[in-house]
């Protein structure tokens, strides 16, 4: 356990954003990118990533102001609060499955790869403990260290694989096309998002339409981010009674953001694929899949359509947590992880603005009642952890108790051994029907009418 705990401190101190890096720098000295190309890639995406996190950080904190503050003018409860994910992760820490849930995913993520039922190489591990943290609760729910260990694992699988089906999408929106996320919060949306766009796809008026900010060659000047933000700005300030100060320096954040984020994201694209393409196309030479592979989710939300939906969002959570019968669950202290909920909202959208407000709009009822269904559970493990500060009341957070795929695996485990086995089955089964998907998709590559590997990967 002490070797374990040592491990997890070095890939904590490092974070994704050094651990990332050198990654891409090793990945690229192995696909003989030579040192000067892999030492470029790495410097880029430890730069772009780094800025990204600090944009997105402001306007965070700028987002939790403006919700303080419709809370406090409008006098809004449900009753319980809501903490900061840091809080979550701190409950995590303090319990032993963290630490096992890191080297047992990385020898999954292996298996799998060798196996070939994905395709996705896990480099965000520092996001494993949102996986740990369900397995916290199933723990706090079962008092059994095996089964909450087991939860946290299958979840594990389950994110790689949804992360692996829906590459294609999140690449377009990002423009790079081997470049995924595993992080449960984010990843978590992406099922009921792809249900929503299967059914707005059959709707003709929102079939057919398509609005995207990333598109601004064509509507030059009124498509501009940056005007769209600073608009937006304004209209949420004032909403939520924000002085006319604050409103102004809050709609220049969030413009300053639109403008600056996907920038940023160009960057990080053409550093990855500098190292990713040369090994899809070498991959494709020997009738392979090309690799993809998972990094921090804060990347993901560097889209400018992403960032104002999430923004436009905010104040319309607020409203349906008020509003909704039996809802606990306020998004106060941990507002900003909308922020990640739309990252494969806006992908399975098509990038469309239109298209992303009313699928994140159901993505947000869903978040609410998932995290109103393991508030208890949640105040039940703060309260074991903290019982001087947590005792009294009842606590949640956004991440990731206010996830359908938590809610999934600590409900199926109420149910004891036959419910780990269902979830077990349940995991298995798309694991194989993943695998199926791939062995279909490399017949196809080398096939003598086979498609270049660009086109496979956008269609796959």
């Amino acid at each position: 356990m002490e070797f374990l705990r040592s491990l997890y401190d070095i890939v904590s101190g490092l974070g994704s954003f050094l651990l990332i890096p050198v990654f891409f720098f090793l990945l690229g000295l192995a696909s003989r990118a030579g040192v000067q190309r892999s030492g470029q890639c790495a410097l880029a995406v430890l730069g772009s990533s780094v800025g990204i996190q600090l944009l997105i950080s402001t306007l965070g904190g700028r987002l939790v102001t403006v919700v303080n503050t419709m809370i406090d003018r409008y006098a809004l409860s449900t009753g319980a609060a809501n903490l900061h994910w840091q809080v979550a992760a701190d409950l995590t820490a303090g319990r032993d499955i963290l630490y096992w849930v890191l080297p047992a995913a990385v020898l999954i993520n292996l298996l799998m790869l060798a196996c070939r039922v994905t395709r996705v190489l896990n480099m965000d591990l520092w996001s494993l403990w949102q996986a740990a943290f369900v397995g916290v609760l199933v723990q706090q729910l079962t008092g059994i260290l095996w089964m909450g260990l087991t939860a946290a694992l299958l979840l594990f699988i389950l994110q790689v694989i949804l992360a692996d089906i829906f590459t294609a999408p999140v690449g377009r929106v990002l423009g790079t096309n081997h470049v995924t996320f595993t992080q449960s919060f984010a990843v978590g949306a992406a099922p009921l998002a792809w249900l929503v766009t299967f059914l707005l796809n059959k709707i003709p008026g929102l079939r057919d339409r398509h609005f995207s900010l990333e598109h601004t060659k064509r509507g030059g000047f009124l498509l501009e981010p940056t005007l769209w933000g600073l608009i937006a700005g304004i209209i949420i300030g004032l909403a939520a009674g924000m002085s006319l100060y604050d409103t102004i320096s809050f709609a220049l954040v969030v413009a300053g953001c639109l403008f600056a984020l996907p920038r940023l994201l160009r960057v990080f694209a053409r550093a990855v694929g500098s190292v990713l393409d040369p090994i899809a196309e070498k991959n494709a030479r020997r009738g392979r899949l090309p690799l993809n592979v998972a990094v921090n989710a804060v990347v993901g939300a560097a889209n400018a359509t992403s960032v104002l939906s999430a923004v436009i969002l905010v104040p319309v959570a607020v409203v349906l947590a008020v509003v909704l019968p039996g809802n606990l669950v306020l998004p106060q202290g941990d507002i900003a992880m909308l922020l990640y909920l739309m990252i494969f909202i806006t992908a399975l959208s098509g990038g469309c603005l239109v298209r992303s407000l009313i699928t994140g709009l159901i993505g947000i009822v869903a978040m609410l009642y998932s995290g109103t269904l393991l508030t208890y559970l949640f105040s039940a493990a703060a309260g074991a952890m903290d019982p001087t500060t947590y005792t009294v009341g009842q606590f949640n957070t956004l991440c990731n108790t206010a996830n359908p795929l938590s809610l999934l695996f600590v409900g199926g485990t109420s149910f004891g051994l036959a419910g780990i086995a269902a979830l077990a089955v349940l995991v298995l089964g798309i694991v194989f029907l993943a695998a199926r998907r791939l062995r279909r998709m490399t017949r196809r590559l080398a096939a003598p009418s086979a498609p270049a590997p660009e086109a496979l990967a956008k269609e796959n």
